[in-house]
Formats: C-alpha cells, sequence, structure tokens
C-alpha cells in the first residue's frame, strides 16, 4: 500500500482495528485532537516515504502496553473514532451504540451517549440498544443507559416486547431487579398480552416469579388465547406448583377465569396436596369434595367407551 502524495489533510486519518484493517474516516481534521480515539493514528505530519508498516510498526510499539486483551469481546471490537455522525447505522439499523452495548464496551457506550448517540434509536427490529445491553447481560451498560435517566426503561421493541420482559424470559434474575429499580412496569403485556409474571411461571423461573409476586403485580392478566397465571403455573414441569398456588391463593387471584379448563382437566395433577386441589376446585366455583379425574384419565375413558360400542355393533 503506498500513500497518495495528493491525499488531503482532511482524509488523513486512518483507524487500524484488532483485524489490522484499515478505514478512512472522514472529516478528521475538523473534530479536535482530544476528541479522537486512542486508536487513531495522525500521519498529517508523517512523512510520505515513509512506508504504511513502519508506522503501523510504531504504533503497536506505542501502543503496546495499554491494549491488553480482558475480555473475549476486546479481541472483536475497537473503540470507535468519534469524528463522523454517531447516529449512523448499518443495514440492520443499528448503530454503534448497539455494539458498544452488545460487547460490553461500557467506555465507548459512554463516549457514545456523551456525543447525543441516540439511546432509544431502535434498529430495523424495532429493538433499542437497552435491548440489546438486556439480551446480552450487559448490567453495566444498562445501569449506565437508566442513571442518567435518557433511556426509556419501558420502550417496546419487537412484538411489543420491553427490556423487563426480556429479562424475564431469558432468566435473567439481577436484570429483572435492576430494571425495576429504575422504574420498569412489571405489568406491561406484550402483543400476544403476556405479562412479565406469565413468561416467569410459564418458563418456571421460580425466583423472578416470586420477585414479581413481591412486588404486587397483577395476577389476574390474561393472554390474547386466554391463558392464565394458574395456568401457566399447573402445566409448568420446572417449578413447585403447590408453592405458587398457595401464592396465588394469598393474593386477590380470581381462580373462576380458569373454572373451564379445571372442568375438563378435573384439577392438575402437578399439584401433589390433595386438601390444596379442594381449595382451588372450590375457589373455581366447582364442588372439591367429589373426586376429580385429570384429562387423561377421561380421554381414556371416552376411547374405551368407543371402542366398546364399535365391538358390540
Amino acid at each position: 500500500m503506498t500513500i497518495d502524495s495528493k491525499v488531503k489533510r482532511s482524509q488523513s486519518m486512518w483507524m487500524l482495528d484488532r483485524q489490522k484493517t484499515w478505514f478512512a474516516t472522514s472529516s478528521a481534521t475538523s473534530s479536535p485532537l482530544q476528541s479522537r480515539a486512542s486508536s487513531v493514528i495522525d500521519i498529517s505530519n508523517a512523512s510520505y516515504r515513509e512506508s504504511p508498516k513502519s508506522i503501523i510498526r510504531r504504533f503497536r510499539k506505542r501502543d503496546r502496553k495499554d491494549r491488553k486483551v480482558t475480555s473475549w469481546s476486546s479481541r472483536f471490537t475497537c473503540t470507535p473514532c468519534l469524528c463522523g455522525d454517531v447516529d449512523a447505522v448499518d443495514d440492520k439499523g443499528r448503530s454503534l451504540l448497539f455494539y458498544a452495548a452488545r460487547y460490553g464496551q461500557e467506555d465507548t457506550a459512554r463516549q457514545l451517549v456523551e456525543a447525543g448517540c441516540g439511546v432509544n434509536q431502535a434498529d430495523n427490529m424495532g429493538n433499542t440498544p437497552l435491548h440489546e445491553a438486556v439480551d446480552k447481560g450487559q448490567l453495566e451498560i444498562v445501569e449506565m443507559f437508566l442513571r442518567d435517566g435518557k433511556a426509556d426503561v419501558n420502550v417496546t421493541g419487537c412484538n411489543g416486547e420491553t427490556p423487563l420482559m426480556l429479562a424475564v424470559t431469558q432468566g435473567q434474575t439481577d436484570a429483572v431487579k435492576l430494571l425495576h429499580k429504575y422504574g420498569a412496569d412489571i405489568n406491561m403485556r406484550d402483543m400476544t398480552g403476556s405479562s412479565p409474571i406469565y413468561r416467569a411461571l410459564q418458563r418456571g423461573w421460580e425466583e423472578i416469579a416470586d420477585f414479581l409476586l413481591d412486588n404486587k403485580c397483577d395476577v389476574n392478566t390474561t393472554t390474547a388465547n386466554g391463558m392464565t397465571c394458574f395456568f401457566a403455573a399447573a402445566h409448568s414441569n420446572k417449578i413447585n406448583v403447590d408453592h405458587f398456588t398457595k401464592r396465588l391463593i394469598k393474593t386477590d387471584y380470581d381462580f373462576k377465569q380458569d373454572s373451564e379448563w379445571l372442568e375438563t382437566e378435573g384439577c392438575p395433577i402437578t399439584i401433589k396436596d390433595p386438601k390444596l386441589h379442594r381449595k382451588v376446585l372450590v375457589r373455581a366455583g366447582q364442588d372439591g369434595s367429589r373426586k376429580r379425574h385429570s384429562f387423561l384419565s377421561s380421554g381414556k375413558r371416552k376411547i374405551m367407551k368407543t371402542l366398546r360400542s364399535i365391538s358390540t355393533s
């Protein structure tokens, strides 16, 4: 590679990433020197006879003590040069702040926010850098976004999903607590009608479900197809169903909204306590003293009845 002697000084800023690839940056000299990133080499005063390899060698020798790989992500990222449009996006609609949030580059993310990069700028899917930070478990960046109040903690992304819903789905207890600390709404629902407590019970995240119940979440919300919190708990094989059934009984949960499927299934076989069986059925408006059969048993009886009718005909 040779440097053209006709190159303009405004184009004489180059950035070297971790993969040793050169990128030209525009309007470099229009920005003050102190605003440039440490990974930018100023070759405006360099001799044109000096080869690019020697420039790289000087840079690497100067920077060898400072460039230590401390995390997996730092091997693939490099502090950007904040000389251009900080809100510029790629073909996916993602700005530099998205990638800083993804790879845990807290210092870079802070510089971008201070430079005016939009914290609530959504990508093509509707997700924001806050969604990205929660999705990748970068809690330091999540707190940095929320601390100054610039990020909307209840911003909705793909399918109406908030950062809290995303954290609940992935079972990130610390992220759920952090988002709640900064005012996340624990009763918001996505486009399917699923609330955070429904997601927690459905996926079997006991600690998150207990946290949401402790903070007085709405337990009577239903999904778009009528699924309830008790239905999610009763059909989950990852949680202690008796424990959460007792917790729902202590709240203002309306078991009558479960009467239809309880009538069909009798009562969930996952509830092991017979007294709890009866209490649930009574609260659902049914006779808890009668012995109920599971859906499997009733289905087996129907099959046997059909077989007998066929054999006698």
